[in-house]
């Protein structure tokens, strides 16, 4: 009796237009009920983001309304895959596969380019969980009940980055609702008001949510999202997001991403101690890294070329054909004339005898001078450097090449070769 009674409720939630301030309490209810129970789910992401410039210079003093209505051209665009959860209130990320989530902000993990949180879950609750946000009942459409909310700044929790510091902004929006669930369908999200120090005119975030089924029964998740960011220079930058692989864990503390089984005999099988600087790791890709899927987060096989060996005993440190783990932490087209590929590597780690060690490497210096010959055969190009970084460690594990058509497949079987360093503390 008591599944047919939550069914009710669940499944009938209301019957006409006259009902919509009983549908958007419960609807409010169901949100704030998913909150807080996000902490125990996480999501992958794939992010494909685009970077536009204007067809021609804006005018000075150009208003936000005539910088929106201008052409504008893509220039370059960018991808990554994340997975990502909810933690204190916050959304926190980890490259896929990661055995546990980056200590480091999202933003710092990313390295850099138009990025926002709150789809997951945090957004849906500055809103439907704020006293001071007002709600409007529009009318129906598509079967879906429509309400414009608006979010003053007293009572914002919505933040942009300007200059390191970030800053809150009040934000308006409308939301659809199933009536005949108390589902939150669509959200979209738009700040116009926002501080002259951010550079940037507005912004809008817009989501569609969808429900998944997990372990225990089924979540109210984002299935995609779309961020459009406008500054006052009159760039604009879209960043488009695709959820997948919404599920539940029971314990944070056992949370494990990757597919390998534990060790059987733990004390026959431990990692080998960080190799020392300076040895030399020349490697060939075992797959070939295509453009137009790839993306950073994504993992990479290589194998050994030949035996690394120690600089000072010439002992065998790795034997040839060893499998090496690398990471993409960049993917970034250039899309106007003359067009390029920007790919950044991380070296993770290496086996041998069934076990994994840590790796940790740059690019030996003649792959570092052949990039600086690339770069010059893509004079004019605007290409930023990766991950925001210093320009004497632009490149150190980036590689770069001419794209004149849409794209670049780095071949199987391309050889880099790599020189060992301390591994970072982070």
């Amino acid at each position: 009796m008591k599944l047919a009674a939550a069914c009710l409720v669940f499944c009938v939630c209301a019957r006409g237009s006259d009902d919509s301030a009983r549908v958007l309490k419960r609807a409010q209810q169901r949100i704030l009920d998913r909150a807080e129970r996000l902490p125990n789910y996480t999501c992958n992401e794939t992010v494909d983001r685009r970077y536009f410039q204007p067809a021609k210079p804006p005018r000075p003093g150009a208003s936000c309304d005539q910088l929106g209505a201008a052409k504008r051209e893509l220039e370059a665009s960018d991808r990554i895959r994340l997975e990502v959860k909810v933690s204190d209130g916050k959304e926190i990320g980890s490259w896929p596969g990661a055995s546990h989530f980056d200590s480091r902000s999202i933003f710092d993990l990313i390295g850099g380019g138009t990025f926002g949180t709150g789809p997951l879950g945090t957004a849906l609750v500055d809103v439907f969980g704020n006293k001071g946000a007002t709600f409007k009942f529009q009318g129906e459409e598509d079967k879906l009940f429509v309400y414009h909310f608006d979010v003053p700044l007293s009572s914002s929790h919505y933040y942009i980055q300007a200059w390191g510091n970030w800053r809150p902004v009040a934000y308006s929006g409308t939301a659809w609702i199933d009536p005949a669930t108390c589902d939150l369908k669509h959200f979209k999200m738009l700040a116009t008001e926002l501080p002259v120090e951010t550079e940037a005119c507005q912004t809008t975030t817009d989501v569609e949510y969808d429900r998944v089924k997990t372990g225990r029964g089924d979540f109210l998740a984002p299935r995609q999202s779309t961020l459009h960011f406008l500054r006052r220079d009159g760039t604009e930058n879209e960043t488009s997001t695709e959820y997948s692989n919404c599920r539940e864990y029971q314990v944070e503390s056992a949370l494990r991403f990757d597919d390998s089984l534990p060790a059987k005999d733990t004390q026959a099988e431990k990692p080998r101690p960080p190799l020392t600087a300076g040895v030399a790791i020349p490697l060939a890709f075992n797959v070939a890294i295509d453009s137009g899927s790839a993306a950073a987060g994504d993992v990479i096989q290589a194998r050994t070329r030949k035996a690394v060996l120690d600089p000072q005993s010439g002992q065998v440190l790795i034997p040839a054909g060893a499998i090496v783990e690398a990471r993409l932490t960049g993917m970034r087209q250039g899309m106007k004339s003359p067009k390029y590929v920007l790919l950044s590597i991380w070296l993770e780690r290496y086996q041998v005898g069934g076990v994994w060690s840590p790796l940790s490497a740059v690019l030996d210096s003649k792959d570092r001078i052949e990039n600086g010959r690339r770069m010059i055969a893509l004079r004019g190009a605007s290409v930023p450097l990766p991950s925001g970084r210093e320009p004497n460690a632009a490149y150190l594990d980036t590689l770069i090449f001419p794209a004149p058509k849409h794209g670049y497949i780095l071949p199987q079987g391309f050889e880099t070769n790599w020189i060992t360093t301390v591994a970072p503390t982070q």
